[in-house]
Protein backbone atom coordinates (compact mmCIF):
# COMPACT_ATOMS: atom_id res chain seq x y z
CA UNK A 1 0.00 0.00 0.00
CA UNK A 2 1.24 3.54 -1.41
CA UNK A 3 1.38 5.34 2.26
CA UNK A 4 2.47 8.86 -0.01
CA UNK A 5 0.70 11.88 1.52
CA UNK A 6 -0.69 12.62 -1.90
CA UNK A 7 -2.29 9.22 -1.76
CA UNK A 8 -4.25 8.81 1.49
CA UNK A 9 -7.35 10.55 2.01
CA UNK A 10 -9.60 9.82 4.77
CA UNK A 11 -12.51 10.62 5.93
CA UNK A 12 -13.28 10.44 9.84
CA UNK A 13 -16.82 10.10 11.01
CA UNK A 14 -18.05 10.38 15.09
CA UNK A 15 -21.33 10.00 16.62
CA UNK A 16 -20.32 13.12 18.93
CA UNK A 17 -17.36 15.55 19.31
CA UNK A 18 -16.63 14.94 23.39
CA UNK A 19 -16.01 12.24 25.38
CA UNK A 20 -15.87 9.26 23.49
CA UNK A 21 -16.19 11.14 20.14
CA UNK A 22 -13.29 13.86 20.95
CA UNK A 23 -10.49 10.86 22.23
CA UNK A 24 -11.56 8.28 19.69
CA UNK A 25 -11.95 10.18 16.74
CA UNK A 26 -11.45 13.92 16.71
CA UNK A 27 -7.64 13.70 18.45
CA UNK A 28 -6.61 10.93 16.02
CA UNK A 29 -8.11 13.18 13.07
CA UNK A 30 -6.34 16.31 14.02
CA UNK A 31 -2.95 14.07 15.08
CA UNK A 32 -3.41 12.21 11.62
CA UNK A 33 -3.99 15.46 9.70
CA UNK A 34 -0.52 16.57 10.06
CA UNK A 35 1.09 13.78 8.17
CA UNK A 36 -1.92 12.78 5.39
CA UNK A 37 -3.38 16.67 4.47
CA UNK A 38 -6.52 15.29 3.48
CA UNK A 39 -7.95 14.12 6.70
CA UNK A 40 -11.39 15.44 7.38
CA UNK A 41 -13.41 14.97 10.99
CA UNK A 42 -17.02 15.14 10.64
CA UNK A 43 -19.70 15.20 13.20
CA UNK A 44 -22.24 12.49 12.72
CA UNK A 45 -22.03 10.44 9.16
CA UNK A 46 -22.47 12.41 6.50
CA UNK A 47 -25.11 10.22 4.40
CA UNK A 48 -24.89 12.98 1.45
CA UNK A 49 -21.41 14.19 1.53
CA UNK A 50 -19.60 14.18 -1.62
CA UNK A 51 -16.49 14.01 0.23
CA UNK A 52 -17.61 9.90 0.68
CA UNK A 53 -16.88 9.23 -2.72
CA UNK A 54 -13.30 11.03 -2.36
CA UNK A 55 -11.77 9.40 0.46
CA UNK A 56 -10.20 5.65 0.21
CA UNK A 57 -10.14 5.17 3.76
CA UNK A 58 -13.29 6.08 5.73
CA UNK A 59 -13.22 5.55 9.69
CA UNK A 60 -16.71 4.80 11.79
CA UNK A 61 -17.14 4.80 15.22
CA UNK A 62 -20.66 3.14 16.62
CA UNK A 63 -21.69 2.29 13.77
CA UNK A 64 -24.97 0.39 14.07
CA UNK A 65 -27.42 1.82 11.46
CA UNK A 66 -29.57 -0.02 8.77
CA UNK A 67 -28.21 2.41 6.25
CA UNK A 68 -24.53 0.89 6.61
CA UNK A 69 -25.65 -2.41 5.51
CA UNK A 70 -26.03 -1.96 1.87
CA UNK A 71 -23.42 0.85 1.87
CA UNK A 72 -20.43 -0.81 3.58
CA UNK A 73 -20.43 -3.83 0.63
CA UNK A 74 -21.45 -0.97 -2.54
CA UNK A 75 -18.89 1.90 -1.82
CA UNK A 76 -16.29 -1.05 -0.67
CA UNK A 77 -16.91 -2.76 -4.25
CA UNK A 78 -17.75 0.43 -6.30
CA UNK A 79 -14.50 2.86 -4.95
CA UNK A 80 -12.50 -0.02 -3.01
CA UNK A 81 -12.83 2.40 -0.24
CA UNK A 82 -11.51 0.99 3.05
CA UNK A 83 -13.39 0.87 5.97
CA UNK A 84 -11.85 1.39 9.80
CA UNK A 85 -14.29 0.59 12.56
CA UNK A 86 -13.95 1.66 16.06
CA UNK A 87 -15.29 0.24 19.60
CA UNK A 88 -14.23 1.50 23.23
CA UNK A 89 -17.11 -0.28 24.89
CA UNK A 90 -17.75 -3.90 25.19
CA UNK A 91 -21.45 -3.61 24.10
CA UNK A 92 -22.37 -7.05 23.95
CA UNK A 93 -21.31 -7.30 27.64
CA UNK A 94 -23.27 -4.19 28.89
CA UNK A 95 -24.76 -4.93 32.10
CA UNK A 96 -28.59 -4.22 32.74
CA UNK A 97 -27.78 -1.38 35.18
CA UNK A 98 -26.00 0.34 32.76
CA UNK A 99 -28.74 3.10 30.95
CA UNK A 100 -26.90 2.96 27.86
CA UNK A 101 -27.94 -1.07 27.84
CA UNK A 102 -31.41 -0.30 26.66
CA UNK A 103 -29.88 1.10 23.69
CA UNK A 104 -28.05 -1.70 22.54
CA UNK A 105 -30.52 -4.41 22.25
CA UNK A 106 -29.80 -7.48 19.86
CA UNK A 107 -31.24 -6.33 16.69
CA UNK A 108 -29.02 -3.21 17.45
CA UNK A 109 -25.69 -5.16 18.32
CA UNK A 110 -26.31 -7.51 15.18
CA UNK A 111 -26.29 -4.46 12.64
CA UNK A 112 -23.19 -3.53 14.73
CA UNK A 113 -22.20 -7.14 13.61
CA UNK A 114 -22.35 -6.59 10.47
CA UNK A 115 -20.35 -3.73 10.42
CA UNK A 116 -17.43 -4.41 12.33
CA UNK A 117 -17.54 -8.10 10.37
CA UNK A 118 -17.62 -6.15 6.80
CA UNK A 119 -14.63 -3.47 8.69
CA UNK A 120 -11.16 -3.55 6.63
CA UNK A 121 -9.74 -3.05 10.53
CA UNK A 122 -10.69 -2.35 13.76
CA UNK A 123 -9.77 -0.67 16.00
CA UNK A 124 -10.48 -0.42 20.35
CA UNK A 125 -9.49 1.26 23.42
CA UNK A 126 -8.29 -1.40 25.50
CA UNK A 127 -6.38 -4.91 25.61
CA UNK A 128 -9.01 -6.82 27.18
CA UNK A 129 -11.33 -5.28 24.70
CA UNK A 130 -8.88 -6.16 21.62
CA UNK A 131 -8.93 -9.96 22.72
CA UNK A 132 -13.13 -10.04 22.97
CA UNK A 133 -13.10 -8.80 19.29
CA UNK A 134 -10.60 -11.04 18.42
CA UNK A 135 -12.48 -14.39 19.24
CA UNK A 136 -15.92 -12.79 17.81
CA UNK A 137 -14.54 -11.86 14.86
CA UNK A 138 -11.58 -13.46 14.18
CA UNK A 139 -9.76 -9.99 13.78
CA UNK A 140 -6.22 -8.35 14.79
CA UNK A 141 -7.95 -5.01 16.70
CA UNK A 142 -5.13 -1.94 16.67
CA UNK A 143 -5.39 -0.93 20.30
CA UNK A 144 -5.75 3.30 20.14
CA UNK A 145 -5.99 3.91 23.93
CA UNK A 146 -7.87 6.75 25.25
CA UNK A 147 -6.54 9.83 25.82
CA UNK A 148 -8.23 11.83 29.03
CA UNK A 149 -5.82 15.07 27.79
CA UNK A 150 -3.56 15.87 25.13
CA UNK A 151 0.30 15.74 25.40
CA UNK A 152 1.30 18.99 24.78
CA UNK A 153 3.26 17.38 21.49
CA UNK A 154 0.28 15.05 20.30
CA UNK A 155 -1.22 18.03 17.97
CA UNK A 156 2.10 19.45 17.65
CA UNK A 157 2.19 20.88 14.25
CA UNK A 158 5.04 19.06 11.81
CA UNK A 159 8.11 20.57 11.36
CA UNK A 160 8.38 21.27 7.42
Amino acid sequence: MDLSNERIRMLMTSSDSYGCGFMRVKQPAEFLKQHFPWTEFNLGFPRFDPRLYDANIITLQRANNEFFQSWIPRIKETFGTKIVSDMDDNLWAMPATNLAHRDYPKKELDKLDFVLRNSDALTCSTVPLAEFLRDKFKVDPIIIPNMHHTPPDFIKPKND
